[in-house]
């Protein structure tokens, strides 16, 4: 955290995959969740590091089989992803450092402020 921790920041750090992974979404709905009872942080940012923001469902992802993605487990499983940005009580910041594919760019459009950064 930054800003005498004032600025909580999350960052998809696996650029060499696009910053998905089997879970990603719900290790940063988890993390939130920590920011979101975080007494002294008064905003959360997610960023990404390379050149893509975020995949939301990595294609090396196998518990989704691609021919069957209306499965119920998949809904649910996006849904809370989408739901923690929706019904996050501090504001939220996108810091996008490249595209959003999936359920990434979903996700980036229930944020409160979402703006174009370079890879720190």
């Amino acid at each position: 955290m930054g800003a005498e921790g004032q600025v909580a920041m999350l960052s998809f750090n696996r650029p060499n995959i696009f910053n998905g992974a089997p879970g990603i979404e719900t290790l940063i709905a988890s993390e939130m969740g920590i920011v979101a009872d975080d007494r002294v942080a008064r905003v959360c940012i997610v960023t990404g590091r390379g050149h893509v923001y975020h995949v939301a469902e990595h294609r090396n992802n196998r518990e989704f089989d691609p021919l069957i993605r209306r499965h119920v487990a998949t809904r649910h499983y996006l849904q809370h992803y989408f739901d923690t940005f929706i019904d996050y009580p501090k504001p939220v910041i996108a810091a996008l450092n490249g595209s959003a594919y999936g359920g990434a760019a979903t996700s980036t459009s229930h944020c409160d402020i979402v703006i174009a950064v370079e890879d720190a």
